[in-house]
């Protein structure tokens, strides 16, 4: 049977055809891939390239864009106000923790309503070069190459926090649903943006 390059491979999957092998697919915690670099892995060489894993991903901004802003920092943390518009704090430890979440952007409806008018479709929020940069490395390497960004609610609890927005679900659905529907298109109208400029998507991951 012939051997299958990853885009070839994940194509067939998703077409419900029998591909030369599974395909394979994983993230990894930068303290992991820092540890196996210690271990051996080559300083050069990433986990994904090492475990031939199938997927690359290009990426856009999707936040409300404020200016990130430094509030506090210690030898052990660090407080800083987010893209979000979201303060918290993190601990200077290796990723694979959760950080503490201080203050959210979303704390009335009319906060979202105000808001909401940041998140416009918009070239400033992409990285042109570096994402054509992926697109040419990854074609060359046969790779499956997707548009990735957070599905609507995992990009909108952090601007509310869990316990708000699972309460406004409940008791305010068609705000949610307004949030949901707004990141959604964003999304949308990235995509058609990104591709009208010249980069092509084999999928889209959420």
């Amino acid at each position: 049977r012939r051997r299958m390059n990853s885009k070839e491979r994940i194509r067939s999957i998703l077409n419900f055809e029998i591909p030369d092998r599974i395909g394979i697919f994983d993230g990894y915690w930068k303290a992991t891939q820092d540890r196996w670099h210690k271990e051996g892995l080559p300083e050069r060489m990433s986990a994904h390239d090492y475990f031939e894993t199938e997927i690359r991903r290009i990426e856009f901004d999707f936040s409300f864009r404020f200016k990130e802003k430094l509030l506090e920092e210690t030898k052990e943390y660090r407080v800083h106000r987010t893209k979000e518009g979201i303060t918290r704090k993190d601990l200077k430890k290796p990723d694979g923790y959760t950080p503490f979440w201080m203050d959210h952007s979303i704390k009335t409806e009319k906060d979202w309503h105000k808001l909401k008018e940041r998140l416009t479709v918009s070239q400033e929020r992409v990285d042109w070069q570096d994402a054509f940069d992926k697109q040419r490395k990854y074609n060359e390497q046969g790779k499956f190459i997707v548009l990735t960004t957070f599905f609507p609610y995992e990009a909108t609890w952090p601007r509310l926090g869990q316990e708000r927005i699972l309460t406004w679900m409940a008791q305010k659905p068609e705000l949610i649903k307004d949030m949901f529907n707004t990141h959604t298109e964003l999304l949308i109208g990235m995509c058609d943006m990104m591709m009208s400029k010249g980069l092509k998507f084999d999928g889209v991951m959420v």
